[in-house]
């Protein structure tokens, strides 16, 4: 049987380097998450092992409040959406459609924050394709390459939009809005530190309001939360505070 190695090290696991100790319940439930992860990966590859080590499985509880059968049925769906995404060979060699959704610097990883998250920006005024798959897999494409930077003791990333020049001619449509937040909030859970939104438009929050109630309780609650938000326009001093921004941003908030 294909197993993950535990990282479970003197109560704590390796994850955000402010994470706190692991309390009973969820050692627990992440023991018995564990083993019925372990039974799926019977016949799974060395990187679907690989992927299911304790710090994600911990994500995927506390993006299901630790309720184990959940978070396993999210872990196997996600697992099913990986291979027919085909996740690791778009990482392995990229589409030449892919490099052309990049090639316009719409959607790239920059530098990282103060707690070593990696900043990922978006500037859809850059948007330079028609809407396809390709698209959504320069996303993964992107989302990937941020996790894949970041360094022991950090698992989350953020997310920074500026609307700067954003029109109904770059807006897309509601359906790959929606297609792009299942992606975060259901192949990639607790991977979002904090989204930062720049110059949003009236349209953008029109959505923000309707998609609201198919947000997880857990996503709901870093909403209203001040110390960890999923959508949030950030004052000056916050963003600059330790912050690796561009110097354009950094003029902004001077």
């Amino acid at each position: 049987m294909a197993e993950s190695t535990s990282i479970v090290k003197d109560n704590h696991i390796k994850g955000e380097v402010w994470a706190k100790p692991l309390d009973e319940e969820t050692k627990q439930c992440l023991q018995s998450l564990r083993s019925k992860v372990n039974s799926i990966l019977v016949d799974g590859s060395s990187k679907d092992v690989e992927w299911c080590d304790d710090a994600c499985l911990l994500r995927y509880l506390r993006a299901r409040n630790n309720q184990v059968d959940k978070a396993l049925e999210l872990v196997r769906r996600t697992l099913e959406w990986r291979k027919n995404f085909e996740v690791e060979e778009l990482m392995n060699k990229v589409p030449p459609q892919v490099k052309e959704e990049g090639s316009s610097q719409k959607l790239y990883v920059g530098g990282k924050d103060k707690y070593g998250r990696p900043i990922i920006y978006m500037k859809p005024k850059y948007q330079n394709t028609k809407e396809s798959i390709h698209q959504l897999q320069h996303l993964v494409y992107t989302l990937e390459k941020a996790i894949r930077r970041m360094q022991n003791g950090v698992e989350k990333l953020i997310l920074f939009i500026d609307f700067e020049g954003y029109s109904m001619r770059n807006t897309p449509s509601i359906k790959m809005m929606r297609e792009t937040l299942t992606v975060l909030q259901d192949y990639y859970p607790e991977r979002l530190g904090l989204a930062i939104c720049l110059n949003a438009p009236t349209l953008f929050y029109t959505f923000y309001k309707v998609s609201y109630v198919r947000l997880s309780n857990h996503l709901l609650t870093k909403t209203q939360s001040r110390k960890s938000t999923f959508l949030k326009l950030t004052t000056q001093k916050r963003v600059k505070n330790g912050w690796s921004l561009p110097n354009k941003y950094l003029t902004w908030m001077s």
